[in-house]
């Protein structure tokens, strides 16, 4: 990706795993359904995290039609929020991306919201079969927020997009082949 940080999860969207999804999308695109459940606080930097995950899913080869949005109030929703898109998507080729922002307060609720909220997650993954990825930042405050809303580390919106694809198009059949091994 133009601009990617060193050590990034993310590709070049001209990389040959880039390329080899893209294809696959475009193969399947009338299979393939995409949630993105955001939340309502703190907007200025949630809406860089929507618009970087829209943005990898639109270059992967998806279709507006094939991407749903769905707000919710705070971060402790979003669970609830992606179990919703979970029922409300269609086809093989499913996943939800949740993004949301939790900044340190002055007491510690800002760690059992965040551990509720990957737990809540993670459990839906492996109830439902669908990958649920989190673009959730967890900050000390709104400038480290910024930071990893698209700024020097990156944009976690972007990161949850990929992480998505990949986990849902990880199927027997689009598995690399024995020998096609990168080492």
């Amino acid at each position: 990706m133009v601009g990617e940080k060193k050590g990034s999860p993310l590709p070049d969207f001209y990389s040959p795993e880039f390329i080899r999804i893209r294809e696959l999308i475009l193969k399947n695109r009338h299979l393939v359904s995409i949630g993105i459940v955001h939340t309502s606080w703190h907007q200025e930097i949630v809406s860089r995290l929507k618009k970087g995950a829209i943005q990898v899913l639109l270059s992967a080869g998806l279709s507006e039609r094939n991407i749903y949005l769905l707000r919710v109030f705070g971060s402790y929703e979003l669970a609830y929020g992606a179990l919703k898109m979970i029922h409300w998507l269609t086809g093989p080729y499913r996943a939800v991306v949740c993004l949301g922002v939790i900044i340190k307060g002055e007491t510690y609720h800002d760690k059992v919201i965040a551990d509720s909220v990957f737990n809540g997650l993670v459990e839906l993954t492996i109830r439902y079969h669908c990958p649920v990825t989190a673009g959730i930042i967890t900050a000390e405050d709104k400038r480290q927020a910024f930071e990893r809303a698209g700024g020097k580390y990156g944009n976690k919106g972007m990161e949850a997009a990929w992480a998505a694809l990949t986990s849902m198009l990880a199927t027997p059949e689009n598995l690399k082949v024995k020998g096609d091994v990168e080492t």
